[in-house]
């Protein structure tokens, strides 16, 4: 099923990117655009610097780089002693159900989201593109939304939904050898 579905894609993006090349036009700016992307050459993060050690390989690379957005991205330290009393207190009570009841997705509601989904953004980590999610059939749609309804009722969403991925961009003017910038 995982190499069916691999094929799948492969013939996907084989067939899109013909699909690109057919569209280009020697009178719009596509030619041009279609040239810029094939001659851009892919940019290259250049050995990083922090307090005189030099980082060289692309592990060590992106280790500074969590590093440094971890530590650029905490919470603040606004402690509130009653407020977290009060949060506290209210996480040691149950809720009832009936005071909270949990309104469970549809399968139309989950065709109406995946509807609005922007075909040209690239996939997560499960790789699958928003183009694929638009052509479900109605039974994978119904198996979609049981799986959404009972990470709902669990109240447990794996890991996986919750990566992201970042991408650095070096700001412009200045040095490129240090992970602020």
């Amino acid at each position: 099923m995982v190499r069916q579905i691999k094929n799948e894609l492969d013939t996907y993006k084989i067939t899109s990117y013909k699909t690109y090349l057919s569209e280009i036009n020697s009178n719009d700016s596509s030619l041009w655009q279609a040239t810029k992307r094939i001659l851009s050459s892919p940019t290259v993060i250049p050995p990083l610097s922090q307090n005189v050690i030099h980082y060289q390989s692309d592990r060590e690379k992106c280790e500074v780089f969590a590093d440094f957005f971890e530590n650029a991205f905490t919470p603040n330290d606004n402690f509130d002693s009653v407020t977290s009393n009060t949060v506290e207190e209210s996480l040691k009570h149950e809720v009832s159900t009936v005071e909270l009841p949990i309104k469970y997705a549809t399968p139309s509601e989950l065709q109406e989201i995946v509807k609005r989904l922007p075909i040209k953004k690239s996939p997560g980590p499960d790789l699958i593109p928003n183009v694929l999610l638009k052509h479900l059939t109605r039974k994978a749609l119904a198996f979609l939304t049981s799986i959404v309804n009972s990470c709902l009722s669990k109240s447990y969403f794996p890991q996986s939904w919750k990566k992201a991925e970042i991408i650095v961009i070096h700001k412009p003017n200045k040095p490129k050898h240090q992970p602020s910038s």
